[in-house]
């Protein structure tokens, strides 16, 4: 059975393992106050070129959206596309947890539409009746794959700063973002522009562990508190920041989603080939394709994947390589395809 399903039911990337085998048996401190986590913190505040930026790693990416958007004023709503992940994958945690409200805006392929976000700004600015609009929340990638460009960072950033609005970026799928091909964004980039946002690991080789990123000084105090209050302090924290550790100091970050997106696009331009239809063609780790759902079951039956979108006679299935994919598993899977052609 070839695993496509998504890009984190394996454990974790053998060297990440290693490391941690390596330090099992160091008498470290708790909560974050160890070595490795205060290495990590420094490969990555250089990584972003900016010393004074906060780090905080935390377990997983609905814990960490949580924490994030909890910093902004409690007044304000959060601006997210139709399509993002909190405002369809994290059960309401948002609403729930932060109590912040959520404004939808129109998506186009996953990205935000800019002249709706500005339409609906403005109309919730103006009306006292409705939620005041605090932040904007994308991720990136995005939720079909698709990657924000440093223009679109820019013009959200303008609107942000019209408006005076804050600006977080869920970086669950970061590492597949900024070694796709189409990609001109670099993690300084994005830290310069952003006012918070976050680096996936759970999706990119750890087995838990995303890195929160502060750099707006605004936002920066109460955050322990913060995390505390949210549940989210990790006692044994020294496992998130050796992880992270391992992750950056020798560019193993860019190195498995690099590997994730070359065998995807392979995969991509398998099925192209033999004319099945792409939907939201990206050149990221995720792979959207149309099939006819008299084929699900023998697709199912030798592929794992997910259903995205049922439609009449069709399903749009989502197919994810991760760094244990291989080049056997695109190569197999276009044969599997070509059965049902």
């Amino acid at each position: 059975m070839i695993n496509f399903k998504n890009d984190y039911s394996d454990g974790m990337h053998p060297k990440i393992l290693d490391l941690i085998v390596k330090t099992n048996n160091e008498l470290l401190t708790g909560y974050g106050t160890d070595k490795y986590t205060s290495l990590a913190k420094e490969l990555i505040k250089k990584e972003i070129n900016d010393e004074n930026a906060d780090v905080y790693f935390l377990v997983g990416g609905t814990q960490t959206n949580v924490v994030g958007l909890s910093l902004i004023p409690s007044y304000g709503a959060i601006l997210t596309c139709d399509t993002g992940h909190i405002a369809t994958h994290e059960a309401g945690a948002i609403e729930r947890t932060s109590a912040h409200p959520l404004i939808h805006i129109k998506s186009i392929d996953g990205k935000m539409d800019f002249y709706d976000l500005e339409v609906k700004v403005k109309m919730h600015k103006e009306d006292q009746h409705m939620s005041y609009p605090k932040a904007i929340y994308i991720s990136n990638t995005t939720e079909y794959g698709t990657i924000y460009t440093l223009k679109d960072l820019k013009k959200l950033r303008e609107i942000a700063d019209k408006y005076n609005l804050y600006l977080f970026l869920d970086g669950a799928r970061l590492g597949s973002a900024l070694t796709a091909k189409s990609n001109d964004l670099t993690l300084e980039l994005i830290n310069q522009y952003t006012d918070l946002f976050y680096i996936g690991g759970t999706k990119n080789g750890l087995p838990i562990g995303e890195a929160l990123i502060i750099s707006n000084p605004n936002l920066k105090e109460g955050v322990l508190q913060t995390i505390k209050q949210r549940g989210a302090l990790l006692a044994k924290g020294r496992f998130l920041g050796l992880t992270f550790y391992g992750l950056f100091k020798d560019k193993l970050f860019y190195e498995i989603g690099q590997k994730a997106n070359d065998l995807a696009n392979e995969l991509k331009v398998g099925l192209q080939k033999l004319g099945f239809k792409l939907y939201a063609n990206n050149d990221t780790n995720q792979t959207f394709v149309y099939v006819k759902n008299k084929d699900l079951e023998y697709l199912s039956s030798k592929i794992l994947f997910e259903s995205f979108v049922t439609l009449k006679e069709e399903t749009i299935i989502r197919l994810v390589t991760s760094y244990v994919s291989t080049k056997e598993d695109v190569e197999n899977a276009i044969m599997i395809f070509k059965n049902i052609k």
